[in-house]
C-alpha cells in the first residue's frame, strides 16, 4: 500500500519528467544507434543473449544464403551477389563480415573459408553446408535449401519464446493488479474491523 501510495505521489507531484524523460530517451536511444561505434556495439551484444541471440543468428544467416541464392541462381557473379548484399545490409556487423568474405573471394579464396571466421553470425550448419555447395558445385541450390531450413528454425524458435514469456507476462499482470487490488481493499477491511468495534 506504501508503495502505491508512493508512486502514485510522485506521478502526481512529478507527471511532468515522466512526460519529458520518456521522449528524450527514445530519441536518444535513436541518435545514438546513428553512430556506427554504438550501432555495432549494440549488435554485439544482441548476438551473445541467449535466446533472443540465436534467434539473430539464425535469421541473419537465412537472409545473407536466401539473397545470394537468388542473386547467384539468377545469373550475378558471386563478387557482385556480395557487394550488394553488403550495400542492401542494414547492420554493420553483417556489412562488415560481408565485406571481408567478397575481399577474400575477390583474391580467388572460397566463401566458406571468410565465414568461418564470423561463428558469431553463421551457424555451423550454414557455413558447412556453403563448404558442400561449393565441393560440388551447387552453392546457389545448398543455400537455397538452407536458408529455408534456418528460416523455418527461427520461426519454431519464436515461437517457443513466445510460448515462455506469455506465462511470465501473465504472472506479472497478476502480481500488479493483486498489489492495486490488496492496496484498495486492505484499508477498508480495517476499516471495517473498526467499525464493528
Amino acid at each position: 500500500r506504501r508503495i502505491l501510495l508512493l508512486v502514485s505521489g510522485f506521478l502526481t507531484r512529478y507527471w511532468w519528467v515522466v512526460v519529458v524523460v520518456i521522449p528524450a530517451v527514445v530519441v536518444g536511444r535513436r541518435r545514438l544507434m546513428r553512430i556506427e561505434r554504438v550501432q555495432r556495439a549494440w549488435e554485439k551484444f544482441v548476438l551473445r543473449l541467449p535466446m533472443l541471440g540465436k534467434i539473430r543468428r539464425g535469421a541473419i544467416a537465412a537472409r545473407f544464403l536466401s539473397t545470394f541464392a537468388t542473386l547467384v541462381g539468377s545469373g550475378v557473379s558471386i563478387v557482385e551477389s556480395l557487394r550488394l548484399m553488403s550495400t542492401l545490409a542494414d547492420s554493420t556487423v553483417v556489412r562488415d563480415a560481408i565485406d571481408d568474405i567478397r575481399r577474400h573471394v575477390s583474391r580467388g579464396g572460397t566463401i566458406g573459408r571468410p565465414m568461418e571466421r564470423y561463428a558469431d553470425l553463421f551457424s555451423p550448419m550454414a557455413i558447412q553446408m556453403v563448404v558442400v555447395g561449393e565441393q560440388t558445385g551447387s552453392l546457389p541450390e545448398a543455400a537455397s535449401r538452407t536458408a529455408s531450413y534456418l528460416a523455418e528454425d527461427v520461426d519454431n524458435r519464436v515461437k517457443t519464446l513466445t510460448t515462455l514469456i506469455e506465462p511470465m507476462l501473465t504472472l506479472g499482470l497478476g502480481v500488479i493488479v493483486g498489489t492495486i487490488a490488496l492496496a484498495i481493499y486492505l484499508p477498508m477491511f480495517d476499516l471495517m474491523k473498526h467499525i464493528t468495534r
